[in-house]
């Protein structure tokens, strides 16, 4: 397979440097608006977080029973494992997950596209795609109508906590552009 292996890459980026990157790279698959609205998701979940850049894991997916088998052997999918939480019924939980990370970043841009598309299209992908985030907010603490999985944080707020990300992505976006 020809791919560029960019696991470390980032690791020395400052988090101007990493998300200029990574929006760029976003860019390719979608819109700006589009782009903007994916990047502040990542703010929210990792924040550009030394972790993140080092294993390309940028939105906290879980790495399933089924993805780890379907993509096993394939060097660009990995495995990243680490300490973190959850927030179920305002309680913060901490324990160790193993969360979908890549070989470089095209892949995993790809990859949330696709899990967004085929588990939340209605709660996420389509307001995503439509460059709309405060439906991209609310699609983050429901069950999508039209698969029933969900909601996509177990944090009661995260939709307020969401658009807080947005806001600051918003601001700082001249300097990545």
């Amino acid at each position: 397979m020809n791919f560029e292996d960019e696991t470390g890459r980032f690791v020395n980026y400052t988090r101007d440097q990493w998300y200029k990157e990574l929006f760029a790279r976003m860019r390719k698959f979608l819109s700006e608006k589009s782009a903007i609205i994916l990047l502040a998701k990542h703010h929210q979940e990792q924040g550009g977080n030394l972790w993140s850049r080092k294993n390309i894991a940028l939105f906290g997916i879980k790495a399933s029973r089924s993805w780890k088998k379907r993509h096993a052997g394939d060097p660009r999918y990995k495995i990243a494992c680490g300490k973190t939480f959850e927030v179920i019924t305002d309680k913060v939980i901490y324990l160790t997950n193993c969360f979908r990370a890549y070989a470089n970043l095209d892949v995993a841009i790809e990859d949330t596209l696709n899990f967004l598309k085929y588990n939340y299209p209605k709660a996420l992908y389509e307001p995503l795609i439509n460059g709309d985030p405060e439906a991209f907010a609310k699609g983050l603490i429901i069950k999508d109508p039209k698969t029933n999985i969900g909601p996509y944080m177990t944090a009661p707020k995260g939709d307020k906590e969401y658009l807080k990300a947005y806001q600051w992505i918003l601001r700082n976006l001249e300097k990545w552009r």
